[in-house]
């Protein structure tokens, strides 16, 4: 179970990083807002600090 959990743990802070997220972004992240394509991934963000009408953005992290 802790092998798991520090794989989860990596993996967010690789994906934060990647994506230059803050950390109210990161947690606020469903598997649904993940979308693999063939160069990376795309990133939906529905709310953020600069965006308190809930307009979202998406982010590509290769």
């Amino acid at each position: 179970m802790h092998c798991t959990k520090g794989i989860r743990d990596r993996a967010l802070l690789l994906l934060g990083f990647a994506a230059a997220l803050r950390r109210s972004e990161l947690v606020a992240l469903n598997v649904e807002d993940l979308q693999f394509v063939r160069e990376g991934m795309i990133v939906c963000l529905r709310r953020s600090k600069t965006d308190p009408e809930a307009v979202g953005r998406k982010i590509a992290v290769p």
